[in-house]
């Protein structure tokens, strides 16, 4: 259903109004979250130089998380301690995170990042009073928008 224009009974989402669950804990010294999926279809030619058909193609995700560095020292403690009983160390560990964004006057949204693990990490600073923050590359198995899966039928594994 489309938006009717201009908004007048509640505000836009913003970095305020997004709270995050990393591991189970909330997190609320986030600076940045960012996250995407591709379903990218392969082509089908035959002996044609057009495209005949498609296919479904690979699903991929991947994502981002700048924490300031004593936060991302909590992420590192709370998935050790997951992975403890196996042995792994904390960028082997899968977890999961969830992002809700409320705002009054809207609805609440959902977005579920699923089986997260830490890919590369990296410490950034500026000159001056800014904080020392880490920037975390995820690789995700899924991400459900809003709670809905990005394909359907039996590719979804849940």
């Amino acid at each position: 259903m489309p938006l009717a224009y201009p908004l007048i009974n509640g505000n836009r989402y913003d970095f305020s109004s997004v709270e995050l669950n990393i591991a189970g804990a909330l997190f609320n010294g986030v600076k940045e979250v960012t996250y995407s999926q591709t379903l990218e279809p392969g082509i089908v030619r035959g002996n044609r130089a057009q495209v005949i058909g498609r296919t479904r193609g690979p699903l991929d995700s991947e994502g981002n998380l700048t924490l300031y560095k004593l936060e991302f020292q909590s992420l590192i403690a709370a998935l050790q301690a997951l992975g403890a009983p196996t042995g792994a160390g904390f960028m082997e560990v899968p977890f999961d995170i969830v992002v809700n964004y409320a705002e009054v006057g809207q609805p609440v949204i959902t977005d579920t990042l699923r089986g997260c693990r830490i890919k590369k990490y990296e410490d950034t600073g500026a000159e001056g009073g800014e904080a020392i923050a880490t920037s975390v590359d995820l690789h995700i198995m899924l991400i459900l928008s809003g709670g809905l899966p990005p394909i359907a039928g039996k590719q979804l594994l849940r």
